[in-house]
């Protein structure tokens, strides 16, 4: 227990440091602007809303905020601490949560080290406590979905899939995973019970706002239709292939090649990767979940069109798990090697993000350079792309001839 409080009140600290020392004010400001309207009317927020674009599970969390907000008279600063206040306690939680399952699997000192790192990692203070982002939450739901998979939980592994994709879109990025292990049980009642209870979930997160927004259909293309389309660029300056051929705030109807457009070239090699990657997965006796996670995710961030920079930070806790306890020998420093580099690179593409956004006084001077910049780091980020994949297939086959316990007990 003393670890765990150890754990907890470091990462807690570190975050609520951040946040305090934190002067950005992008997107923060949109959610407190979100929080404010919200008291207007919560399950009726997206008919008088038409700006709000996250799924209903965030909403009446930033109501509550709204709420306190409101009742405390906060100033802006006080407010923006409120408003990152939840995703800096889940992102405590998953801090915790990781000490937890690699003290099962490795010592107490092994597990304290690799928790305090994620709790330290500037690519995840960065996005949670001094950008306020929500992306911890979904980083929460897929170290829970790993270990719930390792277990066959397979119909709580399905709820939190729905908890996350009601959370934010991106919670769809933890669906391949579940789908590729239930079709690995071969199981009719699986399959079944875990749709059914990922469509009811899910059915009963839109049904409050339903009837405001044109029905199930009517919410359900508000939210993640519309919200889908709302970036049409190629890359919004995410490190990736798209920005590579210069695609980075490029509209993404454009054609680098031919009369293929953007958009056309970007979910083709998606979805050729990411089918080439669930025939292996789907072959192996023993497959890793946490890597395989990882490596679904990587692909998405790298090849998929209207990608943000943010969005590849979800690797994150997912290569600590295989890092600091899952191998042994060379490839465990080579995974700790990767981690690192990969922290790095996500830190960065937060980082001038930022940058660019302090800094819009002088943008025209800063503006070429930033998007020459942003094709290098794109072509790194490539190069580890590809290095990545080939370490996933050596560890897989390690893997195999060593199966990993379980996360927890049933």
């Amino acid at each position: 227990m003393l670890h765990k409080i150890i754990v907890a009140a470091v990462a807690l600290v570190a975050r609520i440091i951040t946040a305090l020392l934190s002067n950005n004010r992008l997107d923060i400001a949109e959610y407190h602007r979100w929080a404010m309207s919200l008291q207007d009317g919560l399950t009726s927020a997206y008919n008088h809303m038409p700006y709000l674009d996250y799924p209903p599970l965030y909403i009446p969390v930033l109501y509550i905020k709204g709420a306190i907000i409101n009742a405390l008279s906060l100033s802006e600063l006080q407010a923006f601490i409120v408003l990152k206040s939840a995703t800096i306690l889940v992102d405590v939680a998953a801090c915790v949560l990781l000490y937890v399952i690699i003290s099962k699997r490795a010592s107490i000192k092994t597990a304290l080290i690799a928790s305090l790192a994620y709790a330290l990692s500037p690519a995840i203070l960065m996005n949670t406590a001094w950008w306020g982002q929500t992306d911890g939450q979904i980083m929460f739901f897929a170290i829970l979905l790993c270990c719930l998979i390792e277990q066959k939980r397979w119909k709580t592994a399905a709820a939190i899939c729905a908890l996350a994709a009601l959370t934010k879109m991106q919670g769809a990025f933890l669906l391949p995973i579940l789908g590729l292990e239930l079709l690995r049980t071969r199981s009719i009642k699986n399959i079944a019970l875990s749709a059914a209870t990922f469509i009811t979930i899910f059915i009963m997160g839109l049904l409050p706002y339903a009837r405001h927004t044109g029905g199930l259909f009517g919410i359900f293309s508000r939210i993640y239709l519309e919200s889908a389309g709302k970036y049409p660029v190629a890359s919004n300056r995410a490190f990736n292939f798209m920005a590579l051929i210069g695609g980075s705030i490029t509209p993404d109807y454009y054609t680098p090649i031919g009369s293929l457009t953007f958009f056309t070239i970007g979910i083709t090699i998606t979805a050729i990767a990411t089918m080439a990657f669930a025939i292996y997965y789907f072959t192996r006796k023993n497959p890793d979940v946490w890597l395989g996670l990882a490596m679904i995710i990587y692909t998405i961030f790298m090849f998929m069109p209207r990608m943000h920079e943010r969005y590849m930070i979800y690797i994150i806790p997912l290569l600590t798990i295989p890092a600091f306890c899952t191998y042994a020998g060379k490839l465990c420093h080579v995974l700790k090697g990767l981690l690192t580099i990969a922290t790095v690179i996500i830190f960065i593409n937060h980082a001038i993000l930022m940058w660019g956004m302090l800094n819009q006084p002088t943008r025209s001077y800063w503006i070429e350079p930033f998007e020459q910049f942003v094709v290098v780091m794109s072509a790194v980020n490539f190069v580890l792309y590809i290095v990545t994949c080939v370490i996933y297939v050596k560890a897989q086959k390690r893997h195999e001839a060593a199966p990993l316990k379980s996360s927890f007990k049933h």
